[in-house]
């Protein structure tokens, strides 16, 4: 899967192989149907498998800036992806295009579709989840994960990982701490359910144990498995950007 300005515009591409990388479709598909192909942008992809339904399913989203401020949208394959939906589906449902939506995430398990992204509808950008139950067909009401004043501070480039009911969401955010003068850098923040994403933590809590900020701490790479929450990172604290690693408990 793949961005392709073939058309003028971003549009989003897919092919599938069925023997391991050697040979593939001979043809790819369009999959952000909808509008008229090259005729806006759509970026920013992320793909999840649901191996736990028969046939295996496939979810891709992205942010596309069809209504003019980005949307997030999302297109499925029932099929391991050999058909897709013709028309893609917004999953964002403040007003079309009425702010800027972008880079979400996605994981999906047992039909189970979870998708997070950050957006300024209310000024600053703040972290939003939505859930289905059956692959897509309905959504539940939006929530917002970043326990701050709406719009006071960004909150940026969230991440998602799921391990059984187990699902955390890390991110990247600017709220001011009790000491800081100046210039703020982000910190790395995590929100916890325990029950598929339906509810999260109350508080979320802080990853990165520099004085808060100080240094930037940016574009996590997460995992849960068992008790525990793996997160990666790139981090300024000492200069230039080194990658920094915490295991935390999953359990918040």
């Amino acid at each position: 899967m793949w961005e392709d300005s073939r058309s003028g515009g971003n549009d989003v591409y897919a092919n599938r192989s069925l023997d391991y990388g050697n040979t593939w479709g001979a043809n790819d598909i369009r999959i952000d149907g909808g509008d008229a192909a090259g005729a806006s942008d759509a970026f920013g992809i992320e793909l999840a498998v649901d191996s736990a339904v028969t046939p295996t399913a496939v979810y891709a989203v992205w942010h596309d800036d069809r209504n003019g401020g980005r949307d997030i949208y999302l297109n499925s394959s029932l099929d391991a992806g050999g058909s897709w939906s013709t028309e893609a589906q917004r999953i964002d449902n403040d007003g079309e295009g009425a702010s800027d939506s972008f880079y979400p995430s996605l994981v999906v398990q047992d039909q189970r579709v979870l998708v997070a992204w950050h957006d300024d509808r209310d000024v600053g950008f703040d972290v939003w989840s939505r859930g289905s139950d059956n692959g897509g067909s309905t959504w539940a009401s939006e929530v917002r994960l970043d326990s701050d004043i709406a719009g006071s501070a960004h909150s940026v480039g969230v991440r998602l990982a799921r391990d059984g009911d187990r699902v955390a969401a890390v991110w990247s955010d600017y709220r001011r701490g009790p000491t800081v003068e100046g210039e703020i850098h982000p910190d790395l923040y995590y929100s916890m359910s325990q029950d598929e994403g339906y509810i999260w933590s109350e508080e979320e809590q802080r990853i990165d144990d520099d004085p808060q900020n100080t240094a930037i701490s940016d574009q996590p790479q997460v995992v849960l498995a068992g008790p525990s929450l793996y997160v990666l990172w790139v981090d300024y604290r000492s200069g230039n950007a080194d990658l920094w690693f915490r295991r935390m408990s999953s359990s918040n």
